[in-house]
């Protein structure tokens, strides 16, 4: 077993899991709250940000009609690369744009979810992560900085604030498929025979 433990992280696959993976008690995102994980802007990598341009006039009739409006003035990201800590400088991030203080691609009047990129890729039957930023994918996890991985945990969020009657599970076991795309298979199932005693 690729694992490690002790009283705070867990180490699977060259990665260590915050203790708050275990500890926080959350539902799976809903893709509909419009919750701040959606204000403001997301980094996306540079081949990230290549692919979603070859696909963008398919998923142009997704979006919200500020967005196509400003996506066909000035594109859907800011040409200059960005710097962020949960980045390698090779993978050449940039800011997706804002519109109306939401992410470019966000869409309220989407069924099933509020993102227009996970919906084009539900719709067409394509892992999400072949078009969606893996920074939004993991949310509320965070992506791997210096090999650590952990919640972000702000107070605004209604997935790490279930209400009564929510159906609430440790943050590793509600987003699975999650640390799934971080982990691997075999990966996750070291999490689960390392903290499912714990839960």
């Amino acid at each position: 077993m690729d694992s490690q433990k002790s009283d705070e992280t867990l180490t699977v696959s060259g990665l260590q899991l915050d203790i708050s993976l275990l500890e926080y008690r959350a539902r799976p995102c809903s893709l509909t709250c419009a919750a701040p994980c959606c204000w403001g802007a997301a980094a996306a990598r540079r081949d990230k940000i290549e692919k979603i341009q070859t696909t963008l006039p398919e998923i142009m009739p997704l979006l919200r009609p500020a967005s196509a409006r400003v996506i066909a003035r000035k594109g859907f990201y800011c040409a200059q690369a960005t710097h962020r800590s949960d980045f390698q400088p090779e993978e050449e991030p940039h800011w997706l744009r804002i519109v109306d203080g939401y992410c470019v691609f966000y869409n309220d009047a989407l069924i099933g979810g509020h993102c227009a990129l996970h919906a084009y890729c539900v719709q067409r039957g394509l892992p999400v992560l072949s078009l969606k930023p893996q920074v939004c994918y993991l949310f509320p996890i965070s992506k791997p900085v210096n090999h650590w991985v952990t919640v972000r945990r702000w107070n605004e969020l209604p997935c790490l604030r279930p209400t009564n009657g929510e159906e609430a599970l440790p943050v590793y076991l509600a987003y699975r498929s999650e640390l799934e795309s971080l982990l691997g298979e075999k990966g996750y199932e070291d999490v689960l025979r390392g903290w499912v005693s714990r839960s």
